[in-house]
């Protein structure tokens, strides 16, 4: 009897998935998805979403392919991209500051969570309870980390995290904070305007109006918090 273990050894071994593999699938299930469901249901499903996952993006593309004069699809898409290009910007300018000592530790686990959950929503076109869970996870890390001391830069690197994971509550909170412990009020109302730049890049029109009102209630030169933004 010949034996069998070296073909168990080798059905048993594991096999990658390689990058441009899952990226190929997702173009396919895009387009998949766009042939089975109507179009206009599909475009109301992503008008009332804030998924900027990659397979939306790909939904959006494959819409503007076959109606490439749509003003409702290209402003949707240039307002995921936006939400993308903010949340990176911030990313970026908040890691050149130096992170105080007792929120280093915080701010790792919290940033090492919040990789997981952008690696697991990157190709999900809807939410998962795996991923809420996780979501729901990457906040309390957030909010669980000492901001006494963070610059400006680190903060507003919070609060567009916290919008990226639709907690406008917490977002709205990091700004006020900031405004609050501004030691004039040039520099409270410049917070005030610099956030309300923040919540345009996401699309938070009311919310961003009201902070752009109350810049220009603290300033002296109401003309100064128009021009800051």
């Amino acid at each position: 009897m010949q034996n069998s273990k070296p073909n168990v050894a080798r059905s048993d071994r594991p096999t990658a998935v390689l990058p441009w593999l899952i990226a190929l699938l997702a173009v396919l299930i895009g387009g998949a998805l766009w042939l089975l469901f109507p179009k206009a249901d599909l475009e109301r499903q992503l008008a009332n979403t804030q998924d900027d996952s990659e397979l939306s993006l790909n939904y959006l593309t494959n819409l503007l392919e076959s109606d490439p004069d749509n003003e409702r699809l290209l402003s949707l898409l240039k307002a995921k991209q936006q939400r993308q290009i903010e949340i990176k910007r911030a990313a970026e300018v908040a890691s050149t500051h130096v992170l105080p000592d007792a929120s280093e530790v915080a701010w790792s686990r919290w940033e090492s969570l919040y990789s997981r959950y952008q690696e697991a929503e990157k190709f999900s076109s809807k939410a998962t309870r795996q991923i809420e869970q996780l979501r729901l996870e990457v906040l309390e890390a957030l909010r669980a980390i000492p901001r006494q001391g963070l610059s400006k830069e680190q903060t507003f690197y919070l609060a567009s995290s916290s919008l990226a994971l639709r907690d406008m509550p917490l977002a709205m909170s990091l700004y006020q904070e900031l405004a609050h412990i501004s030691p004039d009020t040039e520099q409270k109302s410049k917070v005030y305007a610099d956030a309300s730049r923040q919540l345009l890049g996401f699309s938070q029109y009311e919310e961003a109006s009201q902070l752009l009102q109350s810049a220009s209630k603290t300033t002296q030169d109401p003309r100064q918090a128009q021009l800051s933004a």
